[in-house]
């Protein structure tokens, strides 16, 4: 594990040397010997892929040899790959460029996606370094200082250490400011027993998420898990604090489905927004799509504004309007008007079905302006 302060002093001396002082190299693998010395027992190693005829690789590859003495302090290895000479390492690491810097976390690769200097590649180590994970075993106290309106927290409980540590790289693949995770210790528990919780306060909505099995035996399945179920809130309120949880740019969130309600329709709105979170909850539609709902009676411009530019009326919620975006044009699909008063749950989920299996044609469909740049 990196010591912080060892870690500065390391750094502050490395920073000061002298490029043409350093005289070993980086050791080489190859396809013979790359799962020897990189593999799931090997907690964290750095492999540069480069290519000897590449100007990038040149200028990084002594910064790289720098950094590398104060991971090597540290006890963390660090090797290279000509990708010249090894081909197949090349192709099944799927290098797309020169030069690439990969950390293997107990076998994982996670790249190096800073800038290649000598502080932010330390920075990333110190950061794999460092327990992702915390030690509780007051959970009420973890989730109440961890939770808000905008952030989610993930809890593991588990008998087995093994399913800890892909925890742990599991969190360390995730944005940790904004999402922290705890971990409890119960020997009491079988393994096949474990228990993932990912716990939600968005606003109206409170929700502890849980999932158990040995499909979560890997981390890959555990950042799909509390991505899907964190990253977004099933029904997100449409308000303007709301708004980089809605709109960011990710992959595989270019789908917005707003559902608008009109609080003063008393107890027909709670009925609506009731059918909504039934199917907004619904496993099936989780991480295809952005679900917000906006009240019709706000008068605040930022509510007034998106309810102009779908072209809702208050007269005619509850509603649903879904939302496509493409680089070239947007697509509006809205929900036809088949039900009186209350949003209908069984006609929302069929008309959902049917638009993520293409069956249904928009009702209007807005060109982007093309860029004269």
């Amino acid at each position: 594990m990196f010591l912080n302060v060892a870690f500065v002093v390391a750094f502050a001396l490395c920073a000061h040397a002298d490029i043409a002082t350093l005289q070993h190299g980086i050791p080489h693998l190859t396809s013979k010997n790359f799962t020897q010395f990189v593999n799931s027992n090997v907690e964290l190693v750095f492999v540069l892929f480069y290519a000897p005829w590449c100007g990038h690789s040149k200028m990084w590859l002594p910064k790289f040899e720098r950094a590398v003495e104060v991971m090597n302090s540290n006890s963390v290895p660090a090797y290279s790959v000509d990708c010249v000479e090894e081909t197949s390492l090349y192709w099944e690491h799927k290098i797309k460029g020169y030069p690439t810097t990969i950390a293997f976390l107990r076998g994982e690769p996670m790249i190096f996606e800073g800038e290649n200097e000598i502080n932010p590649l330390l920075l990333f180590a110190q950061r794999l370094s460092t327990p992702a994970v915390k030690a509780t075993t007051d959970l009420e106290a973890f989730t109440s200082s961890t939770v808000t309106d905008t952030q989610a927290a993930a809890v593991l409980t588990t008998s087995n250490t093994t399913l800890l540590k892909h925890f742990d790289t599991a969190c360390k693949k995730l944005p940790q400011e904004s999402f922290p995770c705890a971990s409890r210790l119960d020997h009491s528990l079988a393994p096949s027993s474990s228990l993932l919780q990912v716990y939600r306060n968005y606003e109206h909505e409170e929700a502890v998420v849980e999932a158990t099995g040995t499909w979560l035996h890997t981390s890959s399945s555990i950042v799909s898990f509390i991505s899907s179920r964190a990253a977004y809130p099933r029904l997100i309120p449409f308000k303007a604090r709301y708004e980089d949880m809605m709109f960011a740019k990710r992959e595989g969130y270019n789908i917005h489905v707003l559902i608008a309600i009109n609080s003063k329709a008393g107890p027909n709105a709670d009925a609506s927004l009731a059918a909504a979170r039934a199917v907004t909850s619904q496993e099936e539609f989780v991480g295809k799509c952005i679900f917000a709902h906006v009240d019709g009676s706000d008068t605040d411009s930022y509510v007034t504004n998106i309810l102009e530019d779908v072209q809702i009326e208050v007269e005619e919620m509850p509603t649903v309007m879904l939302i496509q975006s493409a680089q070239t044009e947007v697509k509006f699909f809205r929900l036809p008007q088949i039900f009186t008063g209350v949003l209908d749950e069984q006609i929302f989920s069929h008309w959902l079905r049917d638009f993520f299996t293409s069956k249904l044609t928009p009702s209007r469909v807005s060109r982007m302006p093309v860029s004269s740049e």
